[in-house]
């Protein structure tokens, strides 16, 4: 009878022992855990990304349709007071606007002409006589 309780206080002992072990390793665990919660609760790791990324372009794009309106606006206004200022200049001195009008006509005629000769020039350049 006496093997057996040792053996029962033996095992007993190793039981207590694994016990105890296995508590210190889970509070171990608990401690390290709670550190590094503790270290990486600052960290910018630690935030959702994709979800800031969503509201960094829904604020771009916010911002964006204002501009745009606001741009398409002062386009607009800008048309419509050129073409008043212009259908005044045009009523108070038509010959103005005729002679403006051959002036760009003739300067586009000078353009076509000069792009001409450069191209002839760049054509004759190639060209080599030996």
């Amino acid at each position: 009878m006496m093997k057996r309780t040792e053996r029962e206080a033996t095992r007993k002992a190793f039981a207590d022992i694994s016990l105890c072990e296995n508590k210190e390793i889970s509070d171990s665990y608990a401690m390290r855990l709670k550190r590094w919660k503790q270290k990486m609760r600052n960290s910018p790791l630690g935030v959702d990304l994709v979800q800031e990324d969503k509201e960094r372009r829904s604020r771009i794009d916010r911002f964006l349709r204002g501009s745009n309106r606001t741009w398409s606006e002062v386009h607009k206004i800008d048309k419509h007071i050129e073409q008043v200022v212009i259908e005044q200049e045009y009523l108070e001195n038509p010959m103005v606007m005729s002679k403006l009008r051959r002036e760009k006509r003739d300067l586009l005629v000078q353009l076509h002409q000069l792009r001409a000769m450069r191209d002839v020039e760049k054509s004759n350049s190639r060209i080599t006589i030996f």
